[in-house]
């Protein structure tokens, strides 16, 4: 990465920190339902699929097995760690449904808007 390009990078990470500070500020005169600006900041792929997906500790997952694995693997052996429990218990068929429908389509259509259903996916069964 050049020296000009990171400088620019940096430069927009502190205009951005400068603009939530503002909202923050306007948001604690209490006129807004929220007091703390809603939108977290995504710093890469993973970061934004554990905020818009989850589960909590994913994003760890993902940057480990990204160099390893294309994208579409990739997100199944996410969906193997829901459904097996590396990030809390859930129910195998709610974890495959989870896993499957939402992670799939971040990682592998690399589609970055929050929508909590896919109807392009049908039920989700699991095989035990």
């Amino acid at each position: 990465m050049s020296e000009a390009y990171l400088h620019y990078v940096q430069d927009l990470e502190r205009r951005l920190s400068e603009l939530y500070a503002i909202s923050d500020k306007a948001r604690e005169k209490g006129l807004d339902p929220s007091l703390k600006t809603e939108c977290k900041v995504a710093k890469d792929l993973a970061d934004l699929v554990e905020g818009l997906v989850g589960p909590k500790g994913v994003a760890e997952s993902i940057r480990e097995l990204n160099s390893k694995l294309p994208r579409e693997e990739l997100a199944f052996k996410i969906a193997e760690q829901i459904v097996y429990g590396k990030f809390g218990h859930m129910e195998p068929e709610a974890a495959a449904e989870q896993s499957i429908r939402r992670l799939h389509c971040r990682l592998g259509r690399h589609k970055l808007l929050c929508c909590p259903r896919f109807p392009q996916f049908g039920k989700v069964y699991v095989k035990l």
